[in-house]
């Protein structure tokens, strides 16, 4: 893997792309699709959140302490993710949003029984939590077509696409009590819920690291 050094704006960034529809085409900067796909990945975290809060504002700490989970039974703890910002800074924008279209990718599914789950959640907020799912499920669909888009940019030959064996498959476990009481339920989407803003979290830092190179050109002060 190779870190992006120079300090003149490479071809990727500078070079105006055709965004077209309703019969007429304007170009588009990379830059640009990546300050929306920053503004998507922020608005990801911070619902993710939200609806966090939601839930642990009605719990009762001796149920906090039995949905505390080990992070590393996401189904996502599967793919090699960066450990810190040293690493980070280590790979290429191609690497990097590889990673993020992976991580979006892994999440379809779970979201989706998010937001099923949530329709019927013994919760006194389970209204403000559906509408939080849906919006979580239908902006991570939008913010993965966005990165594609821009995958797509670096390299139109498609050499760059991965298999879908790459991307972490969500079976409902592990680390999941799959049962069908109440506190089952509750558990089982506070814990999924959680491993999701976790890799919000990781989603937005990446992106935004992106639109950091593309802007200033010197990774390592990003």
């Amino acid at each position: 893997m190779t870190m992006l050094v120079t300090s003149m704006p490479p071809h990727w960034v500078t070079s105006p792309q055709p965004l077209c529809g309703a019969g007429s085409c304007q170009p588009i900067l990379v830059t640009d699709l990546l300050d929306r796909a920053a503004k998507v990945s922020h608005r990801l975290h911070a619902l993710s959140t939200a609806a966090s809060n939601d839930l642990n504002n009605h719990f009762a700490p001796a149920l906090k302490l039995v949905m505390m989970r080990p992070l590393s039974l996401c189904h996502t703890s599967s793919l090699n993710t960066p450990e810190d910002k040293e690493q980070v800074l280590q790979l290429s924008q191609e690497d990097l949003l590889t990673m993020v279209a992976l991580l979006l990718k892994s999440w379809g599914t779970p979201l989706l029984y998010l937001v099923k789950e949530a329709q019927e959640l013994p919760h006194p907020a389970n209204d403000a939590l559906l509408w939080k799912m849906a919006e979580l499920s239908q902006q991570t669909e939008n913010l993965a077509r966005g990165i594609d888009k821009i995958l797509n940019k670096l390299d139109p030959t498609g050499f760059h696409s991965f298999s879908n064996d790459l991307i972490s498959p969500w079976s409902g476990g592990p680390g999941l009590e799959m049962g069908s009481d109440k506190k089952s339920h509750l558990l089982n989407f506070h814990f999924l819920l959680s491993c999701f803003r976790r890799d919000s979290n990781k989603i937005d830092s990446f992106v935004k690291l992106l639109r950091c190179r593309a802007t200033k050109m010197h990774p390592e002060s990003c």
